[in-house]
């Protein structure tokens, strides 16, 4: 767990704790005002991390994360989360859109940046996502020649 999230989790573990004896104490209003800063804080939470929370057993999606990241320098933050999404999310959960979104906006990224090896990755992705959507089994072609040398 994430420094962020264990001091979140403490946070609301207290405020959790305390509930019995804050309404006790001080007016109903104040414990609602608690509990909507507490749920404030969950959703900023839970949004800067990209709607995930990577299980500590899952090392080799944070690995392949990293090594993406080190392959890919223009990637900022935000791209992080869409690789996530796009690649590593994929539990019976997910709104196969979403993941089709964040491999599409990936795509184009590199494209902008003029990665087309990674572009095409991305591209080959979202294709296998949308065949998905559609019930059909997707297998990616051979990397072109032209990007096996980039």
């Amino acid at each position: 767990m994430r420094r962020g999230g264990l001091v979140l989790v403490c946070v609301l573990a207290f405020v959790a704790g305390e509930g019995g004896v804050l309404l006790k104490q001080w007016p109903v209003g104040y414990a609602v005002v608690v509990a909507m800063v507490s749920l404030g804080l969950g959703w900023v939470s839970w949004w800067k991390a990209g709607g995930t929370s990577p299980s500590a057993s899952d090392a080799s999606s944070e690995q392949f994360i990293e090594e993406m990241k080190g392959l890919c320098p223009w990637m900022t933050g935000e791209d992080a989360v869409l690789l996530r999404r796009a690649f590593v999310t994929m539990g019976w959960h997910d709104d196969l859109r979403v993941v089709a979104d964040a491999a599409f906006h990936l795509c184009e990224r590199a494209r902008t940046v003029g990665d087309e090896r990674r572009a095409w990755v991305f591209w080959q992705r979202y294709l296998e996502v949308c065949a998905w959507q559609q019930g059909q089994e997707y297998s990616w072609p051979a990397l072109p020649q032209e990007l096996e040398e980039v």
